[in-house]
């Protein structure tokens, strides 16, 4: 699970000390809400942090100018973020390969503004791995390389056999870069891994992990009409019961955005199973019908999650 705070800069001592405090405090509220549990965390010299007495959980913090991210896994887990601004050339050529300058500059085609996202993309991915194996500089950044999918920016392909990455913006000016450990290579018992991939049920015997469930959700919502929509409205699905995670989906300016993460400010929290969220989503389950049985909580401003029927409706 990703959890993202954003902070207001004032100078970089004190922009320091507040990301040190933002990201733990993250980290508890993280390790709270996944596991119900308190944790001391402990970092020998040289070593990666770790939660003192807590095996099978692990945790990575990420900060840059404005924003501090948390990443809690039952994998190892490296996490980076960045804002996107220009890039400096020859830090480029010493950390990638030529086949990445190759996809960054696209031979001059592109405009300044998408070889810094394509930069901060590669950047962000490398530091995620090196942040999850505990590695930093003791590898070069240019043996770790990686294939981008312009048209398709869930496919990422690298040349790290056992590890898995995930990517996303944030508030259009962060990139997100997520690493894990893929499952099969973790240690534990097919049973452990099980319980690892967050499986839910659907309707009889399909079962769905905590991604699929959001790749639903996200084509689902996809699908709804906010064009009208003039007002900023900021919602977070929590999915309970096995496969539980979070989703938060973003509406501005007309406009629909939907990531894979928890996040505070949001202005009503929908608490409920998947296939509820399923069905409220694409209009089979009326929201206020849901609340009333049970099937649904609430939690923030009732006035603006009435508005999710308003727009969900709208195919």
């Amino acid at each position: 699970m990703v959890y993202l705070l954003e902070y207001d800069t004032v100078g970089m001592i004190q922009d320091r000390q507040t990301e040190r405090k933002r990201g733990r405090e993250l980290l508890r509220f993280g390790l709270d809400r996944q596991y119900g549990l308190r944790a001391v965390v402990r970092q020998e010299s040289g070593e990666k942090p770790y939660l003192e007495g807590v095996s099978g959980i692990y945790f990575n913090i990420s900060h840059t100018k404005g924003l501090v991210a948390c990443g809690i896994e039952e994998q190892e887990i490296g996490i980076d973020v960045e804002w996107i601004r220009p890039y400096d050339r020859r830090l480029m050529r010493r950390i990638c390969t030529e086949e990445e300058i190759a996809y960054i500059e696209d031979g001059n085609r592109v405009g300044e503004q998408i070889k810094n996202e394509r930069f901060f993309r590669l950047w962000t991915l490398k530091e995620s791995y090196l942040k999850a194996t505990g590695q930093g500089l003791a590898v070069p950044m240019k043996e770790i390389s990686f294939i981008m999918e312009e048209n398709n920016r869930e496919q990422i392909s690298s040349n790290l056999p056992g590890w898995t990455f995930r990517q996303f913006r944030y508030a259009g000016r962060y990139l997100v870069s997520l690493c894990r450990r893929c499952k099969e290579t973790a240690e534990g018992t097919n049973q452990q891994r099980k319980s690892m991939d967050g499986h839910v049920e659907i309707g009889g015997n399909e079962t769905m992990t905590y991604e699929e469930i959001f790749e639903k959700v996200k084509k689902l919502f996809e699908q709804a009409d906010v064009s009208e929509v003039k007002e900023h409205l900021a919602y977070q699905f929590n999915i309970v019961g096995e496969g539980e995670g979070a989703f938060y989906a973003e509406i501005q300016d007309g406009k629909l955005d939907i990531q894979p993460y928890e996040y505070y400010d949001r202005d009503a929290v929908f608490i409920c199973k998947a296939e509820v969220l399923f069905g409220m989503i694409s209009g089979e389950i009326d929201p206020i019908k849901a609340f009333t049985v049970g099937k649904l909580k609430v939690d923030g401003s009732i006035d603006k999650a009435l508005k999710l029927k308003d727009f969900v409706k709208k195919k």
